[in-house]
């Protein structure tokens, strides 16, 4: 790990409980505070990104928008729907 540039992890906590996926998180948020490695993440769940230093909304390959989690949120668009939707289904 410490000689990548590039981290990418596609869907890395899908099919993990609650707990392991909170130690991933753990762990990569150790990685990029101790090295310079970009990390990309591509996820569904967007709880297991809101302390992202950047998310990017992608649509159809197309980058739709780009900001912090409360920044998205505050612009109503497609994040902002996903997110209370996602919140809505955690809920019920």
């Amino acid at each position: 790990v410490s000689k990548a540039e590039i981290l990418i992890f596609d869907e890395p906590t899908s099919n993990l409980d609650a707990e392991s996926e909170e130690l991933f998180k753990q762990v990569l948020t150790r990685i990029h505070k101790e090295t310079n490695i970009t990390i990309i993440i591509v996820v569904h769940r967007l709880a297991s990104i809101i302390n992202a230093d950047q998310i990017v909304v992608l649509n159809q390959g197309t980058v739709e928008d780009i900001g912090e989690h409360a920044e998205l949120l505050k612009k109503k668009g497609w994040y902002s729907k996903a997110w209370k939707m996602q919140n809505l289904s955690n809920h019920l």
